[in-house]
This record gives C-alpha cells, structure tokens and sequence, in this order.
C-alpha cells in the first residue's frame, strides 16, 4: 500500500513537473512573439516617420540621432503626427543644414510638415532691399537716404510658431514668457510678458519652439471653468483670471486643478 501510495506521488510530481515545463515553453515562445511583433512595430513606425521626413529632410535618420522617433509616439503606439511635424521644423531651424532643398509646390502637398524653404520669397526682397539701399547710399548723403526707406519685411507670420533661446528649465506644454533677447523662460504668476506654449522640453541655453495662438491644452493651476478667462499662474500653468488680471486666453473645457484645460490664447 504504502509502495502504490508513494508510486502515484510520484507520478503526480512528475506529471506536475511535465505540465508547469509545458507552460514555461508557452510563455516564452508568447513573449518571442510579443517581441518580434514590438520590432515589426518599431520598424514601421520607423518607416512612416521617415516617410514624412523625406519630404523637407535630407537624410531623415539625421532626426533618429537628434530628436528620435520615441518621441513622436502616443501610448497606444499611434504616431503623434502633429508633433512631428512641430518637432522637425525645430531641429531644421536648429540644424538648417539637414534640410531637403524643396520647392513650395511640393511643400504644398506634404500633408502637414512645413517647408523649412517657405520663407525664401522674403529672403529675397531683403537681398534686394539691400541692393536698393547700396545703390542709394552711392548717389545721396545720409540725410537722403533717412528719407528713403526700403520696404518694410515682417520677421514671422501672425500666430508663427517662434524658436527662441531658454533662459532656464522649461517644461513642454507650459506658458512662456520672454526674458531677454530671442529668449524666454517659464511664465510667473500673472505675467505680462507671456509669448505662448513651449513646444518641447529644453534645458537652459537650449533652443524652444514656441507655439502661439490657437488652442493648447495647459495645466490648471486651479479649477476653471469652460467660458472662463484665464491667467498665467506659477510654473506656466494657468488659473482663473480675477479682475484686473491679465488675460491670456479663454477656456474652452472645465477642469480641476493639476489636470488640462482647453485654452483658446488670445495670440
């Protein structure tokens, strides 16, 4: 008895045995597939980014070095095309160099990225406001020439989205104010000086892309309503603006605070 007793405690070990070996194999053969599957995921995303680059980039592994492709990806693995876009047109204004030579016909069908070349037309009007100017200065005197200006060229278009210098640590997604010459740094409470939502992270010294105008989606530094006018509060978030204070946009959701708020900026 105790011989047959001991036989089937046996077979039950081994038979146990057999079956937790049987699931350790179907877990790893499921997390080689969960693997391959992520690596087949990473390379498509890494095809449709680069897709999208080739369009005003040179070479676009030149974004997989300085930006990189984690970061245009959602939760979900969605590709963040919006900011893609943002983010490129930053690091060709850092790195002018990596740009693709296009014309505007063909920027014109990109789908979203702008052409790092669309303001050629206005570089050309101030080569040749300053040909004119040359020319001028040979034939009148300085008086004269006070008297003859050349055409006016604006810098950025109304709502342009800006790079400027960060004067310190700034967090993407907040408000931002300028500091100092083509500088900013993260907006104060009630600031008057707010230029708009940085794009992107930047240590200090860094270049930021600046977004201005639009609807942006801000921390709440306190509950505010949908309807209400809001204020730079500490820290680039905003909050409720109480009389007398300076306005930055309106609210278009309601949230608590510490969560995003719609806000349609004033500029």
């Amino acid at each position: 008895m105790r011989h047959s007793a001991g036989a089937r405690a046996g077979g039950d070990s081994a038979r146990k045995s057999r079956e937790a070996a049987g699931y350790r194999n179907r877990l790893r053969a499921a997390s080689e597939r969960i693997q391959q599957q992520d690596a087949m995921l990473a390379r498509y995303q890494r095809l449709v980014v680069h897709a999208r680059l080739r369009q005003v980039m040179h070479d676009p592994t030149d974004f997989d070095k300085w930006v990189g492709v984690e970061a245009v990806l959602l939760p979900d693995g969605w590709i963040d095309f919006h900011r893609l876009d943002l983010l490129v047109l930053d690091l060709l204004r850092r790195k002018p160099h990596f740009a693709r030579r296009v014309s505007s016909e063909a920027a014109g069908g990109s789908g979203g990225i702008l052409d790092p070349d669309r303001r050629e037309p206005q570089q050309a009007l101030r080569d040749q406001s300053l040909q004119r100017r040359a020319a001028r200065s040979r034939a009148v005197d300085d008086t004269q020439e006070a008297s003859m200006p050349g055409p006016h060229i604006h810098t950025f278009d109304a709502g342009a989205a800006i790079t400027n210098r960060a004067a310190g640590e700034i967090i993407g997604g907040r408000l931002v104010a300028v500091a100092g010459p083509r500088a900013v740094a993260t907006a104060t409470a009630n600031d008057a000086s707010v230029l708009g939502v940085a794009a992107t992270d930047a240590a200090p010294g860094d270049n930021v892309l600046v977004l201005r105008g639009g609807v942006q989606e801000l921390t709440a530094a306190s509950t505010i309503t949908a309807s209400d006018r809001v204020t730079a509060a500490g820290g680039g978030a905003v909050a409720t603006a109480a009389a007398g204070e300076r306005s930055v946009g309106l609210a278009l959701t309601t949230a608590s605070a510490a969560r995003l708020v719609q806000i349609a900026l004033d500029r």
